[in-house]
């Protein structure tokens, strides 16, 4: 075991990189921006003391060959709600990757019980093996490879607009999956095209939920909103207010034995849910 204070002046590194020097045991772990695709010299000078006062008797030189990156593909950003108002556009952030193969998914609205009861639900980004949806639930819209490129061992961010890539007159919950062609290795994100934004507080046998738009962050008003239990079935049910408001209170008795699952809200055309037990806070 050595000291890494005192073993730094006998180790230098060429090209010169900054670094910083930590011990494990009998290992000495060198830390910094060396980069991916490089070679390096690495020299220990002679004397190099040990804590149990031993020396290096000469000097060590070894090549470091520091490898690409792993070819990789993945969203640049979490989140789940994409404004349906907005450009309607996600990110790919991709590195060492020429090309990948982007699927998209469609899960109807009311099949959304089902996918939520059937396999959870991720908020944010999950892995992706290439699975295909349940036909019950909804079906594919898109199989297509994408262009990424960049330069070697640069990140690349690569915008990814969805109209391009399909509209629908049938909306629902999108899974937008890319994978690496050669593999079938990637990462996939669920998107909800909504300009409704729900937030919701629940009291003892009462709720209050406040519908907001994503593009104005005004109150939408006249807005349905459904209280749904865990078997699928409504509890209760009404509409917002001037300002953007429901409220609904004795509801003890219901809760004693049904417990909330989800809140659907319709404006029009457009749709939005909350899941009590993914989006809660305390």
């Amino acid at each position: 075991p050595v000291n890494p204070e005192i073993a730094s002046p006998y180790v230098s590194v060429t090209p010169t990189v900054k670094y910083r020097l930590s011990a494990e045991g009998t290992e000495l772990i060198l830390t910094g921006g060396v980069q991916p695709g490089t070679h390096y010299q690495l020299l220990i000078a002679k004397g190099l003391p040990a804590l149990d006062e031993a020396v290096l008797p000469q000097e060590y030189k070894a090549e470091i060959a520091v490898p690409d990156l792993e070819p990789a593909v993945t969203f640049q950003s979490q989140g789940m709600f994409l404004s349906a108002s907005g450009s309607r556009t996600v990110a790919l952030k991709s590195v060492n990757l020429a090309e990948a193969q982007l699927t998209i998914d469609r899960v109807y609205r009311n099949n959304l019980f089902y996918l939520f009861d059937q396999s959870g639900y991720p908020y944010g980004e999950d892995d992706y093996m290439d699975s295909t949806l349940s036909s019950a639930l909804g079906d594919r819209l898109v199989t297509q490879t994408i262009t990424l490129g960049g330069q070697r061992n640069q990140s690349l961010v690569t915008p990814l607009a969805l109209d391009t890539y399909y509209r629908e007159d049938k909306p629902g919950l999108y899974r937008v999956n890319v994978t690496r062609a050669e593999n079938s290795r990637g990462t996939s994100r669920w998107l909800l095209l909504t300009d409704l934004g729900i937030v919701a507080k629940q009291g003892k046998g009462e709720f209050l939920v406040w519908v907001s738009s994503f593009a104005t962050l005004a109150p939408v008003a006249d807005a349905e909103v459904r209280l749904i239990n865990g078997q699928n079935q409504l509890m209760a049910s009404g509409r917002t207010d001037a300002e953007g408001l429901w409220r609904i209170n004795g509801l003890a008795q219901i809760l004693e034995k049904q417990q909330p699952h989800m809140i659907v809200v319709e404006k029009d055309t457009d749709f939005s849910f909350l899941l009590f037990n993914l989006a809660e806070i305390d």
